[in-house]
């Protein structure tokens, strides 16, 4: 099996629009604060992505990435690498939309918008491919609201782990999204699967993730699935609040079998 992890690339793409918020903000990111000098985060609230780099990649492959960093509003970044491999016509796109947020209580659930003191004069316009994120988060939502518990989509329930979800700043992770979704997704595939555990999803081709909530360890993520062809569509629900929503096309149309020597 070849391709990119699409864990390392999201880690990988997420530090550099973090480095080229920082260079913007001429601050560290461990100096980000508000005016009352609350400590902040540049948050993810969406990514997409596209391309052939995640499933057709191979090992020793050098991955060349072009990024660019532009203001989205008060307190939001956009952000685009362009990435491509030296010798070779594969490639992807990342798109990333970060929104500064600080702690408001003792609980993730309550993360609320801030901006940065460093924060340079910018301007509420946005570039087509921002807008075009920000119209599908906008739909994403109304979406999910409309279909969550729909008895058409498979549920599929999961359990924050602070040591294998969280990150550094005892937030659930932006790159734990996806797998968590790829569970779901998998679970809901492989129903009637003689040997379900001896399958894998097809690595991404297209992939829109969109953020708007966090959680806290001990607490009960359900995600709800819908497939269509090599299509998925995908919720994940704390209770009754909206969490994340996915929107995927994988490289096949359906899970490939594993060889029996992976048991």
């Amino acid at each position: 099996m070849s391709g990119v992890a699409e864990a390392w690339l999201l880690k990988a793409t997420g530090d550099f629009h973090w480095q080229l918020l920082a260079a913007e903000l001429q601050q560290p990111t461990t100096r980000w604060q508000d005016q009352h000098g609350n400590a902040l985060y540049a948050s993810f609230i969406a990514i997409r992505y596209s391309g052939e780099l995640l499933a057709h990649a191979e090992q020793g492959d050098r991955v060349v990435a072009t990024s660019t960093l532009e203001a989205a509003g008060a307190n939001r970044y956009f952000s685009v690498h362009e990435l491509r491999v030296s010798g070779r016509s594969i490639s992807g796109r990342i798109e990333m939309l970060s929104s500064f947020v600080r702690r408001d209580g003792g609980t993730n659930r309550a993360l609320v918008r801030a901006a940065p003191t460093h924060q340079r004069a910018t301007s509420d316009s946005v570039t087509n491919p921002c807008q075009a994120l920000l119209s599908q988060r906008r739909l994403a939502r109304e979406e999910a609201r409309e279909s969550f518990g729909r008895e058409s989509a498979t549920s599929h329930d999961h359990l924050v782990c602070a040591a294998e979800d969280y990150n550094a700043l005892g937030l659930l992770y932006f790159a734990s999204f996806p797998r968590i979704v790829d569970r779901a997704e998998r679970d809901a595939r492989s129903m009637g699967i003689e040997h379900p555990k001896r399958c894998y999803l097809g690595p991404p081709l297209e992939r829109s993730i969109h953020y708007y909530g966090n959680a806290d360890a001990g607490d009960t993520l359900r995600t709800w699935v819908r497939n269509d062809g090599n299509r998925s569509t995908a919720y994940v629900f704390a209770g009754t609040e909206l969490m994340c929503a996915s929107l995927t096309a994988r490289d096949g149309l359906h899970l490939r079998t594993v060889s029996t020597c992976l048991q």
